[in-house]
């Protein structure tokens, strides 16, 4: 019997080295998947530039972009080529019918019947991560040229330069599909709105000025250095595997060693986004799209992400017009943030609704898992106390001492880093029980939530003056040492795209287009 049973235990100790080897070779093959995708939307970036012909190179988008998704999907690349069909005949409704709207609904209800149809349908072929993020940024272009060219037109700029913004003309079939299909951020985004992509084809750049070389030589450089970072961190940082706070730490670790592995793991895990995003960028630069070249668009149309922002400067900034928490919203993502504020906050009816429906979007967008919905009302309610917090009216003790000012500021950031991070942990464990989510937070002290109630408490039982918030104050003797005149924060207040004042979580550069 004991022989029986050591068989038995050998037997599946086997088992569960064949599922994790095999699960590697799944990863690693996914990962390449996708490097293969990036790296072929960019050589096509810049063959579309020395395209001539606007309908040459509207179908170099279209039949592009359609190749890569039926070499990342397979099987499974039925679903965006269906999906982009059947809106595509919605549009043509009678617009009094609201096709836009109903788009909307569709593309809301096929995204839940992407993520469950496997329940129904088990012979169907796996759906791999590829797939999943070109499904992602496809359903935000679907909506986006739907509401750009049916919607009720929105206005920008404000009081006396304030006008409605122009309506792109209905999209011909090839202009449709091209922008739906194009390989310019096929997989990983940025993800630009219709109105952009349809004045890029109809003005055709063809050729870069000194100052867009300049733009997108920085720009490749800049993607090199996170490149090397990352594959850095993936050698000397610890695997981006939160379950193992949960479950292979439980009762190991202390709490401050459970922190600074998480703190090590979600770095791991934001090189890689990094990295991700900036060579997103490149088939846009390449093609001429965000570049200063002779088409007028600039950087900030296509840009993902600000990785220096919001790992270093979120804690301190010299203009004064960043929040910590703020910073690192403000930054992270900035593509699907615009689309956000643009096709969701400000288009929503109930204004003290707008935040948490627009979070509550964001999270459905990435899955139907709780994980994922836990992670976005922790980050809104991080979001809110911290601005909260920002504007309580009570004095730094020895707020003269340059030591006591940059001390504070260094432990106000990483209190509230840690405590993003620790809010991240549902997100990077969507496929988790609640339960594992409890033991990972339990494992950690809670700290995150005891920094929540924390600041809610003071919040709660300090007034608010926006006049003699203690960042002021800091900022101000800081400026003052190094000479700058007039420092002030009380006008500026963070850019987010949950903010309930309406700010949108667009660069300074494009403060006059933002909507209102």
């Amino acid at each position: 019997m004991a022989d029986d049973a050591s068989v038995h235990d050998t037997a599946e100790q086997l088992d569960t080295v064949a599922t994790a080897k095999t699960t590697a070779v799944i990863a690693v093959s996914e990962f390449v998947l996708y490097l293969v995708i990036v790296l072929s939307a960019i050589p096509l970036g810049y063959f579309s530039l020395r395209l001539r012909d606007a309908r040459a190179k509207m179908l170099l988008h279209c039949f592009g972009g359609a190749a890569l998704i039926s070499v990342a999907g397979g099987l499974n690349a039925a679903h965006p080529f269906l999906l982009a069909s059947v809106c595509y005949l919605l549009m043509n409704l009678p617009k009094r019918s609201m096709p836009h709207g109903i788009i909307f609904l569709v593309v809301f209800s096929y995204a839940l019947f992407y993520r469950i149809c496997h329940l129904y349908f088990p012979d169907l072929p796996k759906k791999g991560n590829a797939i999943g993020g070109i499904m992602f940024v496809l359903q935000l272009r679907i909506v986006s040229v739907a509401f750009d060219v049916l919607g009720n037109p929105i206005k920008i700029g404000r009081g006396k330069d304030a006008r409605t913004e122009d309506v792109p003309s209905f999209p011909s079939p090839l202009m449709y599909f091209a922008y739906v299909f194009s390989f310019m951020g096929v997989g990983t985004g940025p993800v630009v709105t219709f109105k952009d992509f349809n004045a890029y084809i109809n003005i055709n750049p063809t050729k870069f000025n000194k100052a867009a070389v300049a733009t997108i030589k920085g720009r490749q450089l800049f993607a090199f250095k996170w490149i090397v970072l990352y594959v850095i961190g993936k050698i000397v940082l610890p695997k981006p595997d939160l379950v193992n706070i949960a479950i292979g730490w439980q009762g190991v670790g202390s709490m401050v060693y459970s922190a600074a592995w998480m703190g090590a793991a979600l770095l791991n895990l934001r090189l890689m986004y990094y990295s991700a995003w900036i060579l997103g960028e490149q088939s846009f630069l390449l093609g001429g799209f965000g570049t200063t070249a002779s088409n007028g668009f600039e950087l900030e149309q296509v840009q993902a992400i600000e990785p220096f922002e919001v790992e270093i400067n979120s804690w301190y900034d010299s203009d004064n017009k960043k929040y910590a928490y703020a910073n690192i919203i403000r930054y992270w993502n900035m593509s699907i943030q615009r689309w956000l504020v643009r096709y969701i906050f400000k288009r929503f009816p109930i204004k003290a609704l707008r935040p948490l429906v627009t979070m509550m979007t964001s999270a459905y967008l990435h899955g139907i898992n709780i994980g994922f919905y836990l992670f976005f009302l922790h980050a809104l309610m991080l979001d809110f106390l911290q601005k909260k917090w920002m504007n309580t009216d009570w004095t730094l003790p020895f707020k003269h001492i340059t030591a006591v000012r940059w001390t504070y500021m260094f432990v106000y950031y990483n209190v509230v880093f840690r405590s993003f991070e620790y809010c991240c942990i549902p997100y990077h464990m969507p496929g988790e029980d609640f339960s594992n989510i409890l033991k990972a937070w339990d494992n950690l002290g809670y700290f995150g939530h005891i920094v929540l109630a924390i600041m809610a408490v003071v919040v709660a039982t300090t007034p608010q003056k926006l006049e003699n918030t203690p960042l002021k104050t800091i900022h101000s003797q800081v400026n003052i040492a190094k000479g700058v005149a007039g420092a002030d924060i009380s006008a500026s207040r963070p850019l987010s795209p949950i903010d309930p004042t309406g700010a949108s979580a667009v660069p300074p550069q494009e403060e006059e287009k933002k909507t209102i």
